[in-house]
């Protein structure tokens, strides 16, 4: 579980610190930093699993897009507080990365991962070079300074969890995170296809999803949206269009109606659908 974030430097973001709980709620204003946040975890999470400049390309943005516009400084801090599940025991883990950003170009600076519990430094990635401590072999590995483009977890096997027990702890952590801050109802309404785990960042894989769900799952997600949309009555996919392409088949009931009426994705609200997404993402595998 995620207890804190610090970020400096990133977006709108100087020096800033939050406290999360297991269900965190940010409320505010148009603009005031909420998709901010959520994006600054979903970096976190991928800096451990691809180089940066890939993940800009994926995100379609710009490195200068990163940096606050009310800061001169170009390096970006990061540091993320986890409680972990390690060998059936609690571990409190930080890890903090910092980033440089100049000339259009981002590269790592420093990187650091700490157990609080024990105060011991598991990982280090300064200019001078690196270091991790196998707790196997029970002494500290080192290597030569590298010109890293991504987290040295990255390069770290989760087959080796007697050697880095903390380590491959949170790269199952943040491997099994997902970010779902760019939900887009017209997304949704689209068609999709594929054997898909996951709905998607901006939830356009939802059909092919829901489709692939067994039986009873489907029913599941058809009774958690029914607590909060009480007419709806089932939530399924169906081939539209060109075979194989699936689109959301939502069918309603009324106290007028005899039958279930079955609602185009066109005409289903904003609101439905996005309560279908939150509803379809607990059967998610982890």
């Amino acid at each position: 579980m995620i207890q804190s974030l610090y970020i400096d430097n990133f977006k709108a973001f100087n020096d800033f610190h939050i406290e999360m709980k297991p269900l965190t709620v940010l409320i505010g204003a148009n603009a005031s930093g909420k998709t901010s946040i959520l994006q600054a975890l979903d970096l976190i999470a991928n800096f451990a699993q691809m180089d940066i400049d890939a993940y800009l390309e994926k995100r379609k943005w710009k490195p200068s897009e990163l940096k606050s516009k009310g800061s001169k400084k170009f390096n970006m801090t990061f540091r993320l507080q986890l409680e972990l599940e390690v060998d059936q025991s609690s571990k409190l883990i930080e890890w903090e990365f910092v980033l440089n950003n100049a000339k259009e170009k981002i590269s790592v600076v420093s990187e650091k991962i700490v157990d609080k519990t024990i105060q011991k430094t598991l990982l280090s990635v300064q200019s001078n070079g690196i270091s991790r401590f196998n707790f196997q072999e029970h002494s500290e590995e080192k290597f030569p300074a590298l010109n890293m483009k991504s987290s040295f977890l990255k390069n770290i096997d989760v087959k080796d969890k007697e050697k880095f027990p903390e380590l491959v702890a949170l790269i199952d952590f943040l491997t099994a995170s997902d970010s779902f801050e760019l939900l887009s109802p017209e997304k949704m309404r689209q068609t999709s296809r594929g054997d898909v785990d996951t709905i998607g960042m901006g939830g356009e894989k939802l059909a092919a999803f829901i489709h692939r769900l067994q039986p009873e799952q489907r029913e599941n997600v058809s009774e958690r949206l029914q607590r909060y949309v009480p007419f709806v009555d089932e939530v399924d996919a169906e081939v539209k269009g060109r075979p194989g392409w699936l689109e959301i088949k939502v069918s309603e009931r009324f106290p007028s109606e005899e039958k279930n009426v079955v609602i185009s994705p066109a005409h289903v609200s904003d609101g439905t659908l996005r309560m279908l997404a939150i509803a379809a993402l607990i059967e998610i595998d982890c």
